[in-house]
């Protein structure tokens, strides 16, 4: 026995492109302006789990500062000092790596909202990590030595000067 009652379906087919490897397929939600990191993390933490979080933090430090000593020479070396002479005397007002433009340590403060003294330190610090010190700075990139240390390894390399052979300084 049938009743009469029938169900139909229908299908539409269209060519659809795959998603690009870039896409994210389920973007997590991005963190609030002003809401705290820790809100992230569950309410309690075990002191193992405490420390555990400090240790990676300590490790993203380290490889977020090796990445700023690189972006810093990036931007220094998109910001060439001008062929001509400088008014007030060959050099005059030039703080930094040779050959870049005196206003990038202006520009740096601007960039990292700190004072033109602390970006010409970072400036300095960027530039010994890059040049004189790249076993530093891969250390540093790889999270093994962490920010402090290598900051004040650049900052007795420059107390000292660039003439310390090289033998001394690895």
């Amino acid at each position: 026995m049938s009743s009469g009652v029938g169900f139909a379906v229908g299908v539409t087919v269209m060519p659809v492109s795959p998603p690009s490897e870039w896409e994210l397929v389920d973007p997590e939600p991005l963190p609030r302006l002003g809401e705290p990191l820790s809100g992230w993390l569950p309410a309690r933490r075990s002191a193992a789990e405490a420390a555990g979080l400090l240790g990676q933090i300590v490790v993203a430090e380290a490889q977020l500062a090796a990445l700023r000593a690189e972006l810093v020479m990036d931007l220094a070396a998109a910001r060439p000092a001008p062929v001509s002479a400088l008014p007030g005397g060959h050099g005059a007002g030039a703080v930094g790596p040779g050959g870049v433009s005196e206003f990038l340590p202006d520009e740096l403060a601007a960039i990292q909202n700190c004072s033109r003294a602390a970006a010409v330190t970072l400036l300095e610090h960027a530039e010994l990590l890059t040049t004189v010190l790249p076993g530093t700075l891969g250390a540093l990139a790889a999270g093994v030595l962490d920010r402090p240390r290598a900051h004040a390894i650049a900052a007795e390399v420059a107390a000292t000067g660039r003439e310390t052979d090289p033998a001394v300084i690895a």
